[in-house]
């Protein structure tokens, strides 16, 4: 198609004087004589005249008639020489260049023109002078008004002797609309391109128009690629169909659609992108084709996909959660407890390495020492020994390490060889109530701190929901040692009281027969009975002495039993206890049967209220129930341990603890019972039974446990008395 500035040009190369009301002959030969050269139009009457002219007469005229019809043009007329200078121009000339004072002759054409004109209009000048040919040429021209812009016609005289003659056009109307179209062109042009989306401009075949870089870039294709191509090719297979049945659609109605498919990049990879297609329509309503923006849609469908993963990982957190949470409630044991925890965090969050340490005593061991990371399966942790743990227990919240080779501390580091190949930990504590019951430590390849916070929430809610099973369990427990304990203390006090009355009612006769034999023995070595049977006498005598000693110690026995707290109390410091008399030689006594003793006293100046031979008493029956326990007395060890903890109260402890045969689980409810006993000979039943009844008779406690493997923990418990 043409463009406005050759249509200008071409409408403008020939030309046109408009005169009114003269006589056509008279005028015709007036230019045929005047322009004998010339390649003008000319119209009279409404009637484009050219060629011949209608009339062969053409009677004499004033000639001032036709410079008045050259000065009434409303085209610039001039003339000039063969150096350029004019010699003759009209009015409309001047008034073209906005000077009335423009000499008639004398002046150089060039000077009318712009400097970014003069050497083009120079060049046709001379074109038109050396070949003798018409020729046009755009100038500008420097006026009052400003720069505009005209269109000279430039014709030779040849009968003249190298004069030029021509006409000028004002087209700076022309000119501001060509520009402005230009503008708006370029203006539209810089929008599609900038916009940040790809157009394209295609025809009812779908084969391509126009198209911008973006375009080309979502594709992936140079301008080349496109050539002989239609918009269905770079399309996915599968989307095909739906698009050619869009745009019959788009056809027929003129709808305009926004839909997705997937274009297949250059490099073979999907780009997701969203099309919004319309129809194009000329002023007068009639479709010239179909545009399209298009939007790349890959970053958009990246964090679809990305919250759509998300939403099923948190779904599956979620799951996790109330299966868990399901289970905890099916819990009857601590182990379960464990176990059901350790399972959901392993499924969750896949760590290296994991492990719970359950609180035994004033330490903590691991559930599953055969697998452990500590320095042994039988390692324990507490709060003198680890940093970690003390941390823990002080703060009672988990805690991160993201390099576990710089924040741990030296003596961790030896306490936890197990996780040193992993990069980071987390640490997190179980409690219940004001007591931290068990650590779960969890050990990951990467850094702790990249783990996501819901996965961090959801495992703070196993973690706490651990806690309350803990503690539901662990209450249920006590509620179940309370009934028996104190089903255990009412037998214990029928039987106490039983026991008082037996003994007095056995005391009697007891006294009356050791007198009795006393006498018998006295009238015997008076009768001087002799030989074999004298001896036999006193034998048997001796006998039923010591029968009747026993008997009455048994007695004794049962006395402290239903009585124990009938003496005066003491201010006693168990660790000042444990290392005099008469505690101090009854240890020296196991140490010559080859047991080892092991003391680990650290309850420092803490004293309880009790009468000193009353404790004494409790603790000779605890070493000698460990005595009796080991079988082995060269491989025999016996740790005594005494400190102090809070519970409800502060709180005294003292732990014997023996690597003897142990106690079955079966009669670790039985063994304070008044004659229930293990031993195989010997022994009445009464020494636990009496210090369980001394122990609580001064507000304490005392457990056992023993472990799978043989050994037996006895701790004594006592309120501290802190006003010493």
């Amino acid at each position: 198609m043409a463009s406005l500035s050759t249509l200008a040009r071409f409408q403008s190369a020939i030309p046109v004087i408009v005169i009114k009301n003269a006589q056509v002959c008279q005028v015709f030969s007036f230019f045929q004589n005047y322009l004998a050269n010339g390649k003008g139009n000319v119209v009279i009457n409404g009637m484009l005249m050219r060629g011949e002219p209608p009339c062969k007469d053409s009677p004499g005229l004033d000639p001032d008639f036709f410079k008045r019809i050259i000065d009434d043009s409303i085209d610039g007329f001039f003339v000039i020489d063969e150096k350029f200078m004019l010699v003759h121009c009209n009015e409309s000339f001047s008034r073209l260049l906005d000077s009335a004072d423009i000499p008639k002759a004398g002046v150089s054409l060039l000077k009318i023109s712009g400097r970014n004109s003069k050497k083009h209009l120079l060049k046709k000048l001379e074109t038109v002078k050396k070949e003798g040919v018409s020729d046009s040429v755009e100038i500008e021209v420097h006026s009052k008004n400003g720069m505009r812009f005209c269109l000279i016609s430039l014709n030779p005289l040849q009968s003249a002797g190298g004069h030029i003659y021509g006409f000028v056009k004002d087209i700076s109307e022309i000119k501001n609309l060509q520009h402005q179209l230009e503008t708006e062109k370029n203006y539209n042009r810089s929008i599609i391109e900038n916009v940040n989306l790809g157009f394209v401009f295609v025809n009812d075949d779908n084969e391509y128009l126009d198209f911008n870089n973006e375009y080309l870039s979502i594709t992936g294709r140079a301008p080349r690629d496109l050539q002989g191509m239609t918009f269905y090719d770079f399309t996915a297979p599968e989307y095909r169909e739906a698009q050619k049945r869009l745009m019959e659609e788009m056809k027929k109605t003129g709808k305009s659609f926004i839909y997705e498919k997937e274009f297949i990049h250059k490099d073979g990879s999907r780009v997701p992108v969203l099309v919004s297609m319309s129809r194009l329509k000329d002023s007068d309503g009639k479709s010239i084709g179909n545009f399209a923006f298009i939007r790349d849609i890959s970053d958009q469908k990246s964090i679809e996909r990305e919250l759509k993963d998300q939403n099923r990982r948190f779904q599956s957190l979620i799951d996790i959660y109330n299966t868990i949470s399901a289970r905890f409630l099916k819990c009857e044991s601590v182990r379960e407890v464990f176990q059901a925890t350790g399972e959901s965090i392993e499924s969750m969050m896949k760590p290296d390495g994991m492990e719970i340490y359950y609180r035994e005593g004033t330490g903590f061991k691991s559930i599953q020492p055969e697998k452990t990371m500590l320095q042994a399966p039988d390692s324990e942790l507490d709060e003198k020994t680890s940093l970690t743990v003390r941390m823990l227990v002080n703060k009672r919240v988990p805690m991160m390490i993201g390099n576990l080779h710089t924040e741990l501390n030296d003596e961790d580091l030896q306490n936890f060889p197990g996780i040193l190949s992993s990069s980071s930990a987390m640490f997190i504590p179980l409690a219940v109530k004001s007591e931290i019951v068990a650590i779960i430590l969890l050990a990951f390849s990467s850094s702790v701190y990249g783990l996501d916070t819901i996965v961090l929430n959801i495992l703070m809610g196993i973690s706490n929901l651990a806690s309350i099973t803990l503690e539901k369990i662990r209450s249920i427990d006590e509620q179940a040692l309370m009934r028996n304990a104190l089903d255990r203390y009412e037998r214990l006090t029928a039987m106490g009281r039983i026991i008082a009355g037996v003994a007095h009612e056995i005391n009697n006769p007891l006294s009356i027969m050791q007198l009795d034999l006393d006498e018998l023995r006295a009238l015997m070595e008076d009768n001087c009975l002799g030989g074999e049977g004298r001896e036999s006498t006193v034998e048997l005598m001796r006998s039923l002495q010591e029968e009747i000693s026993r008997i009455s110690g048994i007695v004794t026995q049962l006395k402290d039993y239903a009585n124990p707290a009938s003496v005066a109390i003491d201010t006693v410091q168990i660790d000042e206890l444990l290392k005099n008399f008469p505690i101090k030689i009854y240890l020296k006594n196991l140490l010559k049967k080859g047991i080892s003793i092991n003391m680990k006293l650290t309850a420092g100046r803490a004293c309880i209220l009790i009468p000193r031979n009353r404790l004494i008493q409790v603790l000779m029956n605890l070493f000698s129930n460990a005595d009796d326990s080991i079988e082995d007395k060269e491989e025999g060890l016996i740790t005594i341990e005494t400190g102090r903890i809070v519970r409800d109260v502060p709180t005294v402890y003292i732990s014997v603890i023996d690597n003897g045969t142990g106690v079955a689980p079966e009669n670790t409810q039985r063994i304070f019972e008044p004659f229930f006993t293990t031993k195989k000979s010997e022994g009445t039943g009464l020494g636990l039974s009496i210090s369980y009844s001394i122990v609580k008779s001064y507000n304490g406690d005392i457990t056992v446990a023993s472990g799978d493997g043989g050994g037996t923990r006895f701790t004594v418990y006592f309120p501290e008395n802190t006003d010493s």
